[in-house]
């Protein structure tokens, strides 16, 4: 969850919830700073409540959560005290990701996700010579770090989000979304060779023998 997100839940009460809610709480998450690379979750893929079971042990208030998101809380949350409401609403904000996590493998949250990724929505790949490709969510397992990371397609390496992005967990969009994506789209695989870039001193190439750019990588490879 980012920062900014918190900051927003904080400041909701159980008053204004009605309000913000005549959407769908899923329009309304989306619409958040910092959850651009999110999408839209069709009310019919949240009906199924016992496709997510395997999440319940992860939340004090799973059922109240799953009210929320499909926009059911009022009169629930009325009858609790506010800190507990905060607590409802964190976890929904959470089991909302997760489940976002499942949604976009899904032939429908494909569909979404690529029309992101045409929009741009992801980013751009920041090496130089990958020339704005467009790049992917991805969750790195291996990383200690849980913070989403961005997967391109053309260089095939992951990289750092931008900083408004720093707080959202790689796990709302998991380790297998960017590849399975690129398996059904393989028009968006980059199949070309990788360029490289080539050092040069006054107008000539540096030769892969010099010591100066080269010789670390050939003592490398021995």
């Amino acid at each position: 969850m980012t920062d900014k997100l918190e900051k927003q839940l904080n400041s909701l009460s159980i008053s204004n919830m009605s309000e913000i809610f005549t959407e769908t709480y899923s329009e309304w998450f989306c619409s958040l700073k910092g959850n651009e690379f999110f999408c839209k979750i069709e009310p019919s893929y949240l009906k199924n409540e016992e496709a997510f079971e395997f999440l319940k042990p992860q939340f004090k208030h799973f059922g109240l959560a799953m009210e929320i998101i499909t926009n059911q809380e009022n009169k629930v949350l009325e009858k609790r005290s506010e800190e507990e409401n905060d607590l409802i609403e964190k976890e929904s904000t959470i089991l909302y990701g997760l489940i976002h996590s499942s949604y976009i493998l899904t032939n429908e949250g494909m569909k979404k996700m690529k029309q992101k990724y045409v929009n741009g929505d992801f980013g751009q790949c920041p090496r130089l010579l990958c020339k704005n490709s467009p790049v992917l969510p991805i969750e790195c397992q291996n990383e200690m770090s849980p913070c989403v990371k961005l997967y391109c397609p053309a260089c095939n390496r992951v990289f750092n989000p931008p900083y408004k992005f720093a707080g959202l967990n790689g796990a709302y969009f998991g380790s297998q979304f960017a590849h399975l994506f690129l398996k059904k789209y393989p028009e968006f695989e980059k199949k070309q060779e990788m360029e490289k870039y080539q050092p040069t001193m006054f107008g000539f190439d540096i030769h892969e023998l010099s010591d100066l750019y080269y010789q670390p990588k050939i003592k490398n490879k021995k």
